[in-house]
């Protein structure tokens, strides 16, 4: 192994990563508090460490990461492509708005909302967020197409009828059961929010 690749990073560069994590969270709870109402009480959880390490397979998933607690992690990103393509057509097959726009009015909700639903301060900034809950909520959905939504629904939907087709491909038993892992979820609206937004351009074309 070439240790020389692995350089400390200087005091200067760790001083100004401090500075801007602290800037972040100053904003992100200003944010909070500046907000009228919060939208519901902490339902997304990171497990204490000793609970974890005593099961790690009942909290640690090891095939596909979902919401920002473990979506970074070097161990899943053998299948982040996947997830990706998995969103792409999902989010393809509605036709409607472009991936940046859905990004763009997902971060409205990152700032606050989705922030204050988990039990620990996110480090990471909302432009990011708000396309890790686009990527993963897309996938989440197909998912619940393949496995929790009844094909006639879907079929006699004008929205989501191109799911129907498609519904078969998405996942094995494993990706459902680390998909009901407590630390591997993202909050219930999200997935609200991007169906109203996609199926509402559906619409709205649709009636053009």
């Amino acid at each position: 192994m070439d240790f020389d690749k692995f350089e400390p990073s200087s005091p200067t560069e760790e001083a100004k990563t401090g500075v801007s994590g602290r800037a972040s969270f100053v904003n992100t709870v200003t944010a909070i508090f500046n907000k009228d109402d919060i939208d519901g009480p902490i339902s997304m959880f990171k497990v204490p460490k000793p609970l974890t390490s005593a099961k790690p397979e009942a909290y640690v998933p090891q095939l596909i990461g979902l919401g920002p607690i473990h979506h970074w992690r070097i161990e899943l990103q053998h299948m982040q492509m996947y997830k990706v393509v998995e969103a792409k057509r999902i989010h393809k097959g509605f036709q409607s708005l472009k991936f940046e726009r859905l990004v763009k009015l997902l971060k409205q909700l990152v700032a606050s909302s989705v922030r204050a639903s988990y039990n620990i301060y996110l480090e990471i900034e909302d432009d990011v967020l708000a396309c890790v809950m686009a990527i993963d909520g897309l996938f989440l959905f197909g998912l619940l197409c393949c496995y929790g939504i009844d094909k006639e629904s879907l079929a006699n939907s004008i929205s989501l009828c191109h799911l129907v087709k498609s519904t078969g491909r998405l996942a094995q038993e494993t990706t459902i059961q680390e998909a009901m892992m407590l630390e591997n979820q993202i909050p219930i609206f999200v997935l609200k929010f991007i169906l109203i937004i996609e199926c509402w351009q559906v619409s709205q074309q649709k009636e053009i």
